[in-house]
């Protein structure tokens, strides 16, 4: 498995499928990593914190890239599937570029 960029707690790793990996364990704190929900716009959320969630499709393309996401960067799913988070499922655009996407992927355009 690929190096993984670290996030808010130093003893995980997050691969490019989005899964966190123990590095070494924290108890309590730790645990918050593995759990996972689905926000009320439709998307996986990951906790990485005291009531800090992150979108897990945002981390796994941050994962991809080695980077932070600028804030105007915006993340597609391409299968319109908001819990497919694959890389091969996302891309990356801008918020002009994902409202011409969608207003494709609906005939208007």
């Amino acid at each position: 498995m690929n190096k993984g960029r670290k996030y808010k707690c130093k003893s995980y790793n997050l691969s490019e499928e989005g899964k966190f990996q123990k590095i070494k364990n924290l108890g309590d704190r730790a645990k918050r990593l593995d759990r996972k929900s689905i926000n009320n716009k439709g998307y996986v959320v990951s906790y990485a914190g005291n009531s800090v969630t992150r979108k897990e499709h945002r981390m796994v393309m941050e994962k991809h890239l080695g980077r932070k996401l600028k804030s105007y960067e915006i993340i597609h799913h391409l299968n319109g599937n908001k819990i497919d988070n694959r890389i091969e499922n996302l891309q990356l655009t801008n918020y002009s570029d994902h409202q011409t996407l969608h207003l494709k992927q609906r005939g208007i355009i």
